[in-house]
């Protein structure tokens, strides 16, 4: 359980929104200016002004939720709480920054690195990311899953299995629109092409891969998943364990991406897809992820009965959820 004070979680490997220090696999990142204007959503909005006395009591819940390890309390904000905020106050704007909120937390790192995930999330949800959301966006994540392998400072934290699914599956697909976003070099300014050749390692696909195994292989995920006398059930995983878990799909996702099929599969060899009951079903986005890639793998290396199984099975199993 943590203290709701300036050293609940104590101090994390690295900060977010800027360099990292220690940890990562890469070089710093240099940010400079914010390139292509204010924000995502236009004009900014002025600090404070969208920091009603409800999202201030939600944002001080969230973390002291977060604090007392409460996890259907967290998941309850995280899904419903959330998105009701964001609907009424944020659908149009960006949520208040993390100097606007620091002092409602304690200024505690670890909730404002989980924090800065959701909200550069919600730019890349429901604005339009510049250049300089991606590359901050991309320092928080080193920031935030250095400090998840360190483990110094989280080995008693405990999060929703599906904040830590989403959050897997929003650091590819951030990584896939960066790389798309970096090979449309004729609608680029020079100023743009300036800051990405200056670094090379946003968004890098070696160090994207290297978090990803990073989490597979410190979790002992593969191990656990064999070992014939465990049943692994979500809410006993660790945040390490259950970041392992996800990273065994998102690395058949990213070598489908590289075209490496065979190893795509390779990775997911641990996981049981025949069972109904397997962590992969807890999330429907998750389920789909990993269907669509095995299947994708499959036909691609000219197994078509296979492939047709796995789209079938994962269309199937969703069929009931059509407009809901």
């Amino acid at each position: 359980m943590f203290a709701r004070s300036s050293e609940g979680f104590a101090a994390p490997v690295s900060m977010g929104g800027g360099p990292t220090q220690g940890g990562g696999f890469g070089s710093e990142a240099n940010t400079g200016n914010a390139v292509g204007g204010q924000g995502g959503f236009g004009e900014p909005v002025a600090a404070g002004f969208m920091l009603t006395e409800r999202v201030r009591a939600f944002i001080i819940d969230f973390y002291r939720k977060m604090c007392e390890n409460s996890t259907s309390d967290v998941r309850y904000l995280y899904f419903k709480e959330w998105t009701n905020l964001t609907n009424q106050y944020y659908k149009d704007t960006e949520w208040p920054a993390e100097q606007e909120i620091s002092s409602l937390v304690d200024d505690n790192e670890v909730f404002l690195l989980c924090y800065k995930e959701l909200y550069y999330r919600h730019i890349f949800v429901h604005g339009e990311p510049l250049l300089h959301h991606k590359m901050e966006s991309w320092e928080n994540y080193k920031a935030l899953f250095d400090m998840f392998l360190d483990g110094a400072n989280t080995s008693s934290l405990q999060l929703p299995l599906e904040w830590l699914g989403d959050m897997i599956d929003e650091f590819l697909y951030q990584f896939e629109d960066f790389c798309s976003y970096r090979h449309r070099l004729t609608l680029l300014s020079e100023e743009e092409l300036e800051v990405l050749e200056s670094n090379p390692d946003v968004w890098n696909i070696h160090m994207v891969l290297g978090y990803l195994t990073s989490f597979v292989e410190r979790s002992g995920i593969v191990k656990l998943l064999q070992d014939p006398e465990v049943q692994v059930v979500g809410s006993r995983l660790s945040v390490l364990e259950s970041l392992g878990y996800y990273s065994l799909i998102g690395l058949c996702r990213l070598h489908c991406l590289t075209g490496d099929y065979r190893l795509a599969l390779q990775q997911i060899n641990a996981i049981d897809v025949d069972d109904k009951r397997g962590l992969f079903t807890r999330i429907a986005s998750t389920q789909i992820t990993l269907f669509y890639h095995i299947g994708f793998a499959y036909m691609m290396m000219k197994r078509y009965a296979d492939a047709i199984n796995m789209f079938s099975t994962v269309l199937l199993s969703h069929r009931g959820f059509r407009g809901r």
